[in-house]
C-alpha cells in the first residue's frame, strides 16, 4: 500500500521511492550504545519509505532501511536498533502496526 506524500516529504522522496506510512506526532529518541543515557525525547513526524525512516522535527533525521538490525515492540515504544549499535525509540501508537509496516518495506527492497 502506497499512500500519498505531504509537502513535508513529497519534495524529498527519490525517483521511485513511495510513501508507505506516517505517524504524526511519535516521540523519539536515540540511545547511542544502548546503555548510555538517551538523547532528550522529540516530537517528530516519522514517515516511512520504500527506501528510508525519515523522522521530522525540529531537525531532519533520516536512517536507510538498510541500516536497521532489529525492530522491537515494548508496550507503546518501538525499539530499533541499527547495524553500528545506535538504538531508536519510538513512542508511538500501534507499535506493532509501524512494526510490520518497516518489515513489509524492507521485505520489498530485497
Amino acid at each position: 500500500m502506497c499512500l500519498d506524500p505531504d509537502e513535508r516529504i513529497g519534495p524529498m522522496l527519490e525517483p521511485g521511492e513511495r510513501l508507505v506510512a506516517i505517524r504524526r506526532s511519535a516521540v523519539a529518541y536515540r540511545d547511542e550504545t544502548l546503555e548510555s543515557v538517551a538523547t532528550p525525547p522529540v516530537v517528530v513526524d516519522l514517515y516511512v519509505t520504500s527506501r528510508r525512516l525519515v523522522l521530522a522535527g525540529p531537525d531532519l533525521i533520516i536512517f536507510d532501511l538498510a541500516a536497521l538490525d532489529e525492530a522491537v515492540v515494548s508496550h507503546e515504544r518501538l525499539l530499533i536498533v541499527l547495524r553500528d549499535g545506535v538504538g531508536l525509540v519510538i513512542e508511538v501508537g500501534q507499535p506493532r502496526l509501524l512494526r510490520v509496516e518497516i518489515a513489509a518495506a524492507r521485505a520489498a527492497q530485497r
